[in-house]
């Protein structure tokens, strides 16, 4: 039985894959989104699952398509640059970089980490 493609395919960014995909490999694309080949060569091909895409689809506009959030601590960011930053560890090396550590754990609206609870 041929697994049937996900509907993401039909989506803006997907098409937008398709086309960065035919210029760079996939292994490129890959290392720029910090993720593996495997996952872009399944979203690619619509086979990797929907409900788990979102993360990759995020990086991607970010990357690929200029779409940007208004970050609380350092204003215009990049959407792939945005997830990076929540996936640091904390380092007090520079303000900044603390600044955006506690800012993703404290409710920011476009971290995907849930808050803390401080209490």
């Amino acid at each position: 039985m041929a697994h049937e493609k996900e509907s993401y395919v039909n989506e803006d960014w997907h098409q937008e894959l398709q086309k960065v995909a035919e210029r760079l490999s996939q292994s490129q694309i890959a290392k720029r989104l910090d993720v593996s080949g495997a996952m872009v060569s399944q979203v690619l091909n619509g086979k990797y699952a929907e409900h788990r895409v979102g993360g990759f689809k995020e990086k991607f506009k970010g990357a690929f398509m200029g779409y940007c959030v208004n970050c609380p601590v350092v204003g215009e960011l990049a959407r792939d640059r945005c997830l990076e930053f929540q996936e640091r560890n904390f380092c007090a090396t520079n303000p900044t970089r603390v600044q955006l550590y506690h800012g993703c754990r404290s409710g920011c609206e476009h971290s995907r980490i849930p808050v803390r609870d401080i209490s």
